[in-house]
């Protein structure tokens, strides 16, 4: 019986084990990031919507997925969310093994998006590390203290 025993536990440790291990997204930490980027980037609160409806985050055939959203909502401004916009979004969405990222359109988001010309896209991980589905109050505030030039820590992790 021992022998079985251990014979199975051999089997079940020569599979791999699959697991998707994640910072906590910061929004200052994305501030930063996206501040010193050489690439431009705008902070964009508010909603995208979608003709078609958008893939599980977890797939058998992951792939990255590419598709045209149209934001609504505010850009972050020195003085907070101060300025209507309403345009539309190149979006790409990243995979991580089976994990992949995707976006609920019945949620408000706080999105870091990267401006390229007069194109604004995002490009979206399953971390979720530049993307903020409904922000709580003190995330929001704590982003335009970042945009006003208050102080901009990371949160300990």
């Amino acid at each position: 019986m021992k022998r079985i025993c251990y014979i199975l536990a051999l089997s079940l440790m020569a599979n791999p084990a699959y697991a998707l291990s994640c910072m906590k997204p910061d929004v200052a930490q994305a501030y930063g990031m996206a501040s010193q980027s050489a690439k431009t980037y705008v902070v964009l609160k508010g909603v995208f919507s979608f003709e078609d409806a958008l893939p599980p985050a977890v797939r058998e055939n992951p792939q990255s997925l590419n598709l045209e959203a149209q934001f609504a909502g505010q850009l972050l401004t020195a003085r907070g969310f101060t300025e209507d916009v309403a345009a539309p979004v190149e979006i790409t969405l990243t995979c991580a093994g089976p994990w992949c990222a995707t976006l609920n359109p019945a949620s408000t988001h706080l999105a870091f998006v990267e401006v390229e010309g007069r194109q604004l896209r995002m490009t979206v991980g399953p971390c979720y590390q530049s993307l903020f589905a409904d922000p709580a109050n003190d995330t929001l505030k704590r982003i335009e203290q970042c945009a006003a030039s208050g102080p901009c820590e990371p949160e300990a992790q």
